[in-house]
C-alpha cells in the first residue's frame, strides 16, 4: 500500500493529558460530602495507614449501634439537606481540598430525584453515586470517616479500609462477581463500605490506585453479600457484626452503617457493578448497552439545535437534548483528549463505533490518509468520532523520513501524531522498514554497501525513528510485508541480509523504546492456506523466542468475490500464540457482480464475518480498516480508469455504507 505522499510543514507534537484531566477525579467527591452532611453521629477519623488498623482513634467513638440505631436515609432527607447548601462557592473536604458547590448540588439533585424520574440536567444519578466513593478516597483517611462536619444534623458513616494483604485466590470471586470481570483485588487497594442494604447485602466500592484508567482513579461499585464481604473485612482486621450489621474495626470501634430506605436502596442497588473513571460511571454491570458519558457536566446545546426544553441521559448512556414533547433532537458526544463536548443533531443520535469499542476494551483503528492534509472537516469529524486508534503510514516510509543519509523529515508524522493526541487516539505506526525498493531512498538502494554497513544503517534508522517518538507512539509495525523466501523478489534487505534483517530491526526497536508494543505484520496470513501464513508462523516463533515481538498483524485485503471462511480465520488467529490485530481490513468489490446495493450487502456480510471471527478467537481485540472513503484520496486500491473497488466503510462522499453498519452491529 503506497499511495502518493503529500509533504506537509512541521507541526509540533501535541501535549499529553493535562494535570487537570489527570486530577479531575477531585470533584468526584461532591455527593459523598452531601450525603455525609446528613446526620448527627460523628465518627472517628483515622489517618491512612498502609496496613490493617491497629490503633484506636483519638476522637470519641460513636454510640453503640445497638444503643443508638440510625434512622433510614431517604430521598426527603437528601432534598432537605440540599436546601441547606450555600448557593455558590466551594466547600471544604474532610482531609483537605475543596469542591464546587455547583457539582454538589447537581449530584444531590440527581440522586434525590423520585424513583422513575429522569436524571437531572447536569448529572446521571448513577454518576452521582460515584461522589460518595471519591469523598472517602480523596479525604486520605482510613477507618470510619466523619463526613458530617459540613452539615450537622444528618450523617452517613463511610468506612475506608486498606487491603494490605490478600488471602489466596483474591479476585473478584471473593465478592461474588460484584465487580467487573477481570479485576484482581490486590494488596494496596482499599475497600470502601457505604451502607447496609436489604437481605444481607452491603453496598461497597473498591479503590485500586495501582490500576488507573488513562491516568484516572479506578473506583468500582458492588452490592456484596455478607459471605463475600467477611474475608475482605478480615484483611483489614475488621469484621461484620451479624446482629447489628455494624462494622467492627480492628481497634474495637463499632461503626453503624446507616440503612437506606427501600426506595433509595433500590436506586443504589441498580447501579451495582458500575466502573467509575474520573467522575463518571462507564459500564453498569450486565448492561447490554454501556453507559458512555465521560464527564457529567454537559454544556447547554448550541443555538442551532432549536426547541430544546431539557437535557437528559438515556438508559443507554446517550446524553440527549429533548424538545418539549420529550423527543430527542440532538446528542452530546464527548471526544477524548481535552474535555470537549460536541453537540450533534438528529443524524448523530446513535452510539458511535468508538464508544462501543471503548467500553468493551477494543481498539478500532483507521489508516490516516490524504484527507487530513486537505483539512477535510468531514473526514476529521468521522475519524475523531468513530475511531480510538490511528494507523500512521503516511510520512513514515524510509524514503520520506530519511530521504538523505542522516537527514530526517518528521513533518508529516508530527502532524498525524498531533491529530491523534488531540483526539485521544492510540497510535500504531505502520511501518518502520518496508523492504520494497519503491519505499527506500536511492542512497540506500544504490549505495553499494556491504552487509556489515547495511546492518549499521538499518539499526541506526530504526533506532532514530523509534527514539523520536518514545513514549508517544504506542505500537510499531517494525517490518511490513517482509516477503521472505521464496517471495523476496523485491525485498532489498532480504536480498542483502536474509531474514535476519527482520530480527535486527526488531532488536533495534526494542532497544529504542522497551515499552512500545512491537508488531510483526504481513498480508495474506489470516487463513490456514494464506500465501504468507506459514512464513508468519515461522517468523513470529523466532522473534517470540528472542522476546522481540508482542503482537501479530493480519492485513485483510479481501477480494469480495472470494471471501475467507470465518471459522478458518478464527482458528488461524489462534495458531500464532500471541495477541492478534487486524491491521488493515478492506474489501474489494471490483469482481463482485450485481447492483451497487447488492455489492454493498456482500461487503457488509464479509465485514461482519471477519469481526465475528476476531471476537470469537479470544486473541484479537484490535480491528482496523485501511481508510474510510472510496475516493482516490482515501483508498490505496482506487485507481483512475479502473473498476471501482469501493473497498472501505464509507463511499466517495464519506457517507456510511452497510460495511460501516456491520461494524457497529458487530461491536454492540
Amino acid at each position: 500500500m503506497n499511495p502518493g505522499r503529500v509533504p506537509e510543514p512541521r507541526l509540533a507534537l501535541a501535549r499529553p493529558l493535562t494535570r487537570r484531566q489527570l486530577l479531575a477525579a477531585g470533584s468526584f467527591g461532591a455527593l459523598a460530602l452531601f450525603l455525609g452532611a446528613c446526620g448527627p453521629a460523628p465518627a472517628p477519623s483515622l489517618r491512612g495507614s498502609a496496613g490493617p488498623l491497629t490503633t484506636a482513634s483519638p476522637l470519641p467513638p460513636p454510640p453503640s449501634p445497638s444503643a443508638s440505631p440510625l434512622p433510614p436515609l431517604g430521598e426527603d432527607q437528601l432534598t432537605g439537606a440540599l436546601a441547606a447548601l450555600p448557593g455558590t462557592g466551594t466547600l471544604a473536604v474532610p482531609g483537605g481540598g475543596s469542591l464546587p458547590v455547583a457539582d454538589l448540588q447537581a449530584a444531590a439533585a440527581a440522586l434525590a430525584a423520585p424513583d422513575g424520574a429522569g436524571p437531572s440536567v447536569d448529572l446521571n444519578p448513577v454518576a452521582a453515586l460515584g461522589y460518595i466513593l471519591a469523598a472517602a478516597d480523596w479525604s486520605g483517611a482510613s477507618g470510619a470517616l466523619d463526613l458530617s462536619r459540613l452539615f450537622p444534623g444528618l450523617a452517613l458513616p463511610v468506612i475506608r479500609l486498606p487491603l494490605a494483604r490478600l488471602p489466596d485466590g483474591g479476585t473478584t470471586a471473593m465478592i461474588a462477581d460484584a465487580l467487573p470481570a477481570g479485576l484482581t483485588v490486590r494488596a494496596g487497594a482499599a475497600l470502601i463500605v457505604l451502607s447496609r442494604l436489604a437481605d444481607g447485602n452491603t453496598l461497597v466500592a473498591l479503590d485500586d490506585p495501582a490500576r488507573p484508567i488513562d491516568g484516572h482513579p479506578r473506583l468500582e461499585l458492588g452490592v456484596v453479600p455478607d459471605g463475600a464481604l467477611t474475608p475482605l473485612l478480615a484483611i483489614a482486621g475488621a469484621r461484620l457484626d451479624p446482629g447489628s450489621g455494624a462494622v467492627v474495626l480492628a481497634d474495637g470501634t463499632a461503626v453503624a452503617l446507616r440503612p437506606l430506605t427501600t426506595s433509595l436502596a433500590g436506586r443504589l442497588s441498580a447501579a451495582a457493578g458500575v466502573l467509575f473513571v474520573d467522575r463518571t460511571p462507564i459500564q453498569p454491570k450486565g448492561a447490554k448497552t454501556p453507559v458512555l458519558t465521560l464527564d457529567p457536566v454537559v454544556p447547554w446545546p448550541p443555538a442551532d439545535l432549536s426547541g430544546i426544553a431539557r437535557v437528559s441521559q438515556a438508559k443507554d448512556g446517550r446524553v440527549l437534548a429533548l424538545d418539549a414533547a420529550g423527543t430527542a433532537v440532538g446528542r452530546a458526544q464527548y471526544i477524548g483528549g481535552t474535555p470537549v463536548w460536541d453537540w450533534r443533531g438528529k443524524d448523530g443520535l446513535a452510539l458511535t463505533l468508538r464508544e462501543l469499542a471503548d467500553v468493551i476494551g477494543w481498539r478500532i483503528g483507521v489508516e490516516m490518509t490524504g484527507r487530513e492534509f486537505a483539512n477535510d472537516a468531514r473526514w476529521r469529524g468521522i475519524v475523531r468520532a468513530q475511531f480510538n486508534q490511528a494507523l500512521l503510514s503516511w510520512g513514515l516510509n524510509w524514503n520520506e523520513v530519511e530521504p538523505d543519509r542522516g537527514r530526517f523529515d518528521f513533518s508529516v508524522m508530527d502532524r498525524l501524531v498531533a491529530f491523534a493526541q488531540l483526539n485521544a487516539m492510540r497510535v500504531r505506526a505502520d511501518s518502520i522498514v518496508f523492504g520494497h525498493t519503491s519505499m527506500l531512498p536511492t542512497w540506500v538502494t544504490q549505495g553499494h554497501f556491504s552487509a556489515a554497513q547495511l546492518t549499521t544503517i538499518l539499526q541506526a534508522h530504526v533506532g532514530a525513528v523509534v527514539s523520536r517518538y518514545r513514549g508517544v507512539i504506542a505500537e510499531w509495525v517494525v517490518a511490513n510485508e517482509p516477503y521472505i523466501a521464496p517471495y523476496s523478489t523485491d525485498d532489498y534487505f532480504y536480498a542483502a541480509l536474509g531474514y535476519r534483517y527482520i530480527d535486527l530491526a526488531f532488536a533495534a526497536a526494542r532497544e529504542a523504546d522497551p515499552e512500545a508494543v512491537l508488531n510483526f505484520s504481513d498480508t495474506a496470513n489470516h487463513t490456514a492456506a494464506g500465501i504468507t501464513t506459514n512464513l508468519t508462523l515461522q517468523t513470529v516463533a523466532r522473534l517470540k523466542a528472542k522476546g522481540l515481538v508482542d503482537i501479530v498483524g493480519l492485513q485483510m485485503h479481501i477480494d469480495g468475490a472470494n471471501p475467507p471462511d470465518r471459522v478458518d480465520v478464527r482458528d488461524t488467529m489462534r495458531r500464532y500464540g500471541l495477541p492478534v490485530a487486524v491491521t488493515s481490513l478492506d474489501i474489494d468489490l471490483s469482481n463482485v457482480p450485481g447492483s451497487t446495493a447488492q455489492q454493498y450487502a456482500v461487503q457488509a456480510q464479509i465485514a461482519a464475518s471477519m469481526l465475528r471471527a476476531a471476537r470469537d478467537s479470544g486473541v484479537c481485540r484490535d480491528f482496523s480498516v485501511w481508510g474510510i472513503g472510496d475516493g482516490v484520496a482515501d483508498s490505496w486500491l482506487q485507481r483512475p480508469g479502473a473498476p471501482a473497488p469501493m473497498a472501505t466503510p464509507f463511499d466517495g462522499s464519506l457517507h456510511a455504507k452497510p460495511f460501516f453498519d456491520a461494524l457497529l452491529a458487530g461491536l454492540a
